[in-house]
């Protein structure tokens, strides 16, 4: 799954002066596909591959793909709390 900037592809979809009709038209999907970008929900890699084409810009300005372990990426929490529960003196 990929994690778009919603902001930047409705920034980029208005500066064209294009509804999210007009989009979901050129990319042969649906508005609520568009829309579901725009909100920056995961949606598939493929969808927005189509949205960069049609708004003519790279990949990477309004995407990143997510990891697909599947596993979600480690929090400074969440590595604090397990140093916090090794005993001292004990390396991992």
């Amino acid at each position: 799954m990929t994690r778009p900037n919603g902001r930047r592809v409705r920034e980029l979809r208005e500066g064209l002066g294009w509804t999210q009709e007009r989009l979901a038209r050129k990319i042969r999907r649906t508005r609520q596909a568009v829309s579901k970008a725009e909100a920056g929900k995961p949606v598939s890699e493929t969808l927005m591959t189509q949205v960069a084409r049609a708004l003519k810009v790279e990949f990477s300005e309004i995407a990143e793909i997510a990891p697909r372990t599947g596993i979600a990426p480690r929090t400074a929490d969440a590595d604090e709390a397990e140093a916090e529960a090794e005993p001292a003196g004990v390396a991992a």
